[in-house]
């Protein structure tokens, strides 16, 4: 009996085996665990601390040197360039006493467009002297004075030694900014605040237009003159005589010099109207230059002014 029932359950060991073995496929073997080590942490001490952190603000203050450094480097290099500039600004620079005593003073201007040489027949009376006739007998210490196509400002300084006030007004950017140098003297020198600059061209029309001129006394609206032949043009914005009196609230004793190369054909006729509707106690009076080449029928507006 005792090998009966162990044969009994060998049989059944073996079957066991079989029905696992029809179970499915082999299953891998896991793999062994690894072991994981705690991580380890390390912290600098206080001296490693204070070290870092004295080598930080050393860095930093060496940033610091360097900016204060370079922005010293800057004034300097900025320094240099404005002295040099002076240098070369005084060196264009002469002092000039206007024609035949007229003048109050002499005045310091910058020789460029308006060269050395012509400065030199302004002092003499070589240039325009009957100009500087009028300006002396007309302009007073109660007319305010107006210059339309001023160039470099030669009457304009003239007469913003005597005038109650001095409005310039030229177009052409180069001769623009010789104005502007030449009043930057004069304001240096006397700190005279009653003379201002329009860049603004008078017509009878308002708006941009273009105009011919390279710096020189001749620019001009108008197209085709034969002074004109070969230069470049440039952009400016025309107004009329009414608006400048409006921009600048001008009223009482207003003397207007008006040199403008031609354009001055159809300005006058524009001014007839705009004339009769000034208020009373507005009393301009007008210094006109007239170009024949540019202007042919001169002697017809004149006689129209003289009515």
């Amino acid at each position: 009996m005792l090998r009966i029932a162990v044969l009994l359950l060998l049989a059944l060991l073996v079957l066991g085996d079989q029905v696992a073995a029809d179970d499915g496929p082999p299953q891998p073997a896991l793999a062994p665990a690894v072991r994981q080590e705690p991580l380890q942490m390390t912290y600098p001490s206080a001296k490693e601390v204070a070290a870092h952190l004295y080598a930080l603000q050393k860095a930093e203050k060496r940033v610091e040197e360097m900016e204060v450094q370079q922005a010293r480097h800057r004034e300097t290099v900025h320094e240099q360039a404005r002295q040099q500039r002076a240098s070369a600004a005084a060196a264009r620079q002469k002092r000039v006493a206007f024609p035949l005593g007229l003048g109050r003073r002499r005045v310091a201007v910058t020789t460029g467009l308006g060269s050395s040489g012509w400065w030199d027949d302004v002092q003499a009376g070589r240039w325009e002297p009957e100009t500087f006739k009028a300006l002396y007998q007309e302009v007073t210490s109660d007319v305010t004075y107006l210059g339309v196509g001023e160039w470099v400002g030669v009457t304009g300084l003239f007469a913003a030694q005597r005038s109650k006030r001095t409005i310039l007004v030229e177009p052409d950017p180069l001769a623009i900014r010789e104005l502007r140098a030449n009043l930057e003297i004069e304001s240096r020198d006397t700190g005279n605040p009653r003379i201002a600059i329009s860049t603004k061209c008078v017509s009878d029309k308002r708006g941009p237009v273009k105009m011919n001129g390279n710096g020189s006394s001749t620019s001009s609206l108008l197209p085709g003159l034969p002074w004109l032949q070969g230069a470049p043009t440039f952009e400016a914005t025309c107004v009329t005589l009414a608006d400048l009196f409006q921009e600048y609230h001008l009223s009482g004793n207003v003397f207007i010099k008006m040199d403008i190369e031609g354009a001055e054909a159809s300005v006058i006729p524009s001014l007839f109207t705009w004339l009769s509707t000034l208020e009373t106690g507005t009393k301009p009076s007008f210094f006109i230059s007239f170009h024949r080449q540019a202007t042919p029928n001169s002697r017809e507006l004149k006689e129209q002014i003289a009515r």
